[in-house]
């Protein structure tokens, strides 16, 4: 069971690991005050931690938090990566910049997603725009947000999300429950009516840092997803793209999904493509570093429950606590040997990028 204190404590331990990391390394450090608070009335920030030239041509983003609770393994790999010298002999030649926290209100208070309920991911579209409607979402709908919350009630959910991915398929389950949808404020996977807090402060980031460079890699380190422990590269693309192929020579295990435009996207409103979109004249490749940590039913379970209990229950009841566990054990693993492993596969990915060439 974790209670706001414990909430509040790992929150300022993280985010004080990784800021002394950045220091000790020798980096510029830059605060963004978020406009609220932490559980326990602490302030929130998300973080820039700028190391390299700045005059380099070739700019590497490795940001965590962007899904709040996730940023606790993301800080972690963060700061390891700093108190190592895997940069030293690459600082001429890169410029690179750590956000850390890009979600601090959904970090500080466990949450996966932000103040407003918003799964950052799922906020960078044009909401001039009519917005998108997920199908898949509104038959899953009702079994993916319950009022109720008792034993009886997670059974009856759970069924019914077994009879949807017979009946439909896996796929479609995924684009249902990951797709994003902007219609149910209160639902699970909502992107908003706007562009939020953390949305308007990662633009002012990349406004500032990405022009005049001709190569701009951004790793987004999340968890949550595929088997416990394997690190894979996620990127939106096509074979056929110089940019995919220039990372592909790079890097090993990448998944490939469909270019934005295509017939078969899953996902809406993703960081990614609106970082690579935003500066159509520079080489920019948008990469999701995700690691596997319990299985699927397990992690949507728990994000469910948290959204119940956000506009159901009492974060402070036993109930509220025992979810706050249970959505932490979701998304980060306190085990040594698990974290020996995620690290060794970042390093990997960071490395290669380090040295790759323009």
């Amino acid at each position: 069971m974790i209670d706001r204190q414990q909430m509040s404590a790992r929150y300022e331990a993280s985010r004080n690991d990784f800021l002394e990391a950045i220091t000790a390394a020798g980096g510029a450090l830059r605060h963004y005050r978020h406009p609220l608070t932490g559980p326990s009335g602490e302030p929130l920030f998300l973080d820039l931690g700028v190391l390299g030239n700045t005059q380099a041509k070739k700019l590497i983003f490795i940001a965590s938090g962007t899904h709040g609770i996730e940023g606790y393994l993301g800080s972690e790999l963060q700061t390891a990566l700093l108190s190592s010298a895997l940069f030293e002999q690459f600082l001429c030649s890169n410029l690179i910049v750590f956000v850390h926290g890009v979600n601090p209100f959904g970090m500080a208070w466990h949450r996966r997603v932000n103040e407003h309920n918003v799964d950052l991911n799922r906020n960078f579209i044009d909401f001039s725009q009519q917005l998108p409607f997920n199908e898949e979402y509104d038959l899953l709908s009702e079994a993916v947000n319950p009022i109720q919350f008792e034993p009886e009630n997670i059974v009856e959910a759970k069924q019914k999300m077994t009879e949807f991915v017979e009946q439909h398929g896996v796929m479609r389950y995924i684009k249902a429950l990951s797709g994003g949808q902007y219609h149910f404020p209160e639902g699970v996977q909502y992107g908003g009516q706007q562009a939020q807090w953390s949305t308007a402060r990662l633009n002012d980031i990349w406004d500032e840092y990405v022009p005049q460079k001709n190569l701009v890699l951004n790793i987004d380190l999340h968890s949550g997803l595929g088997d416990r422990g394997e690190g894979v590269i996620m990127i939106n693309g096509d074979d056929n793209e110089s940019r995919i192929q220039r990372v592909q020579g790079c890097w090993e295990g990448i998944l490939l999904s469909p270019p934005p435009k295509a017939d078969d996207f899953i996902m809406t409103g993703v960081l990614g493509h609106c970082l690579e979109s935003k500066f159509p004249t520079i080489e920019v490749v948008a990469a999701v570093l995700e690691f596997g940590t319990e299985d699927m039913q397990q992690v949507a379970s728990a994000m469910i429950a948290d959204n119940w209990l956000q506009h159901h229950g009492d974060v402070d009841s036993d109930k509220g606590q025992r979810i706050k566990q249970q959505i932490l054990d979701a998304f980060y693993i306190d085990d040594d040997h698990y974290r020996a492993q995620v690290y060794k596969r970042t390093e990997e990915v960071i490395r290669a990028a380090l040295k790759l060439s323009i």
